[in-house]
């Protein structure tokens, strides 16, 4: 009970935070998420998987580790998804891969299991990471010092906390998004051949290009703040 009420709250504090913060600053609050996130449910490491572009292929975009444990092993850089085929599968269609003992995964895990033998993990439990309603990932979680069996409410509220890093990754994207748009918008205005303004509901200038300062013979600053209707003849 203790345990929930803690991964709720930091829950809460990470999700009010993604509202106002600027896109720079969302790889800061994902690391200390993630962070908080294995501190308070007492694993050894904790680490974001993530897509390429064309699916092929996952790699880790951040991690974190206890004191004393390694970090991930170097082949989870780029790891080709035809490697882990079992746990691909299970990220696409957005299931939990549960893990209470690495040495009983099933033959079809192979590929899995060299991997988490490789870097001492025990036991392991993956939540399909999704944002755009799409599954872009996972968050990982591990235990290296002994196995771990994860109980039903454990794993909703651990599934719900992760739903956390898709919403930082959605922020991020939207953000990138509409910086993009503003950038294509502001080099069309500013090139444009015309006159061009933006005016307040007012009728005043918020802004204007440079065709239409060069028009007015005035510049910019002069311009910005002045109703249209005053220079209108």
């Amino acid at each position: 009970q203790r345990m929930r009420m803690r991964v709720v709250s930091a829950f809460a504090t990470v999700s009010s935070r993604l509202i106002s913060i600027s896109p720079d600053k969302i790889p800061g609050v994902i690391q200390e998420a993630l962070s908080s996130l294995g501190e308070l449910v007492k694993v050894d490491r904790a680490y974001i998987l993530q897509f390429s572009k064309d699916h092929a292929a996952l790699s880790i975009t951040q991690s974190w580790c206890a004191p004393g444990i390694h970090p991930p092993v170097e082949e989870l850089k780029a790891m080709p998804c035809n490697r882990i085929a079992w746990s691909t599968s299970k990220i696409l269609a957005q299931e939990v891969i549960n893990i209470p003992h690495v040495s009983d995964l099933p033959p079809e895990a192979k590929g899995e299991r060299e991997v988490l033998e490789a870097q001492g993990t025990r036991s392991a439990i993956g939540f399909p990471l999704v944002w755009a309603d799409s599954p872009q990932g996972l968050v990982v979680l591990e235990s290296v010092t002994k196995e771990r069996s994860w109980v039903e409410e454990e794993v909703r509220i651990l599934e719900t906390f992760s739903n956390v890093f898709g919403q930082a990754f959605d922020k991020k994207i939207a953000d990138e998004t509409i910086r993009i748009s503003e950038e294509k918008f502001r080099t069309l205005f500013n090139n444009a051949g015309d006159s061009m303004f933006i005016l307040s509901r007012s009728g005043d200038i918020i802004e204007v290009n440079p065709h239409g300062c060069e028009r007015l013979k005035k510049s910019r600053e002069e311009l910005l703040g002045t109703n249209i209707s005053s220079l209108v003849t």
